[in-house]
């Protein structure tokens, strides 16, 4: 049940600050807020070829799938879904990622950025570090 009310919170929040974004209604916080982008390229503005964006949208369907098929949650995937599903909302809406969060010299970017490098970061982690228990 959580691998699809994080996402689906994920979504709404990121929506919901691109929406505000693009209205020019996020407050400015330093430099927090200042600079809102376009984004057609992946992370950091890096251009790939069209074939990539569906490769995308394949893993998009994999984790889906892969969430619906463990007999428990894997929360770090779900996190990567949720950022996953909102960029994907923006490209097919907008043609482009609305990014929006600027901080110190990093490119601009959003919170779906943000949960996707940190569901992967902790899928790693747990993938490394999670205790396996064998039947003994």
């Amino acid at each position: 049940m959580w691998a699809f009310i994080i996402p689906s919170v994920i979504i709404a929040l990121d929506q919901i600050l691109k929406f505000l974004a693009n209205k020019n209604l996020l407050p400015t916080v330093g430099d927090f807020f200042e600079t809102i982008s376009c984004n057609t390229g992946i992370a950091f503005g890096v251009q790939l070829p069209s074939f990539v964006f569906i490769l995308l949208w394949i893993f998009s369907i994999g984790i889906i799938l892969y969430l619906l098929r463990l007999e428990k949650n894997n929360l770090a995937l779900a996190v990567v879904l949720g950022g996953a599903i909102s960029n994907i909302i923006d490209r097919i809406f907008h043609g482009c990622v609305v990014d929006y969060i600027s901080f110190l010299n990093i490119p601009t970017f959003n919170l779906a950025d943000t949960a996707i490098c940190l569901g992967i970061g902790w899928f790693v982690f747990n993938s490394f570090f999670q205790k396996t228990h064998n039947a003994k």
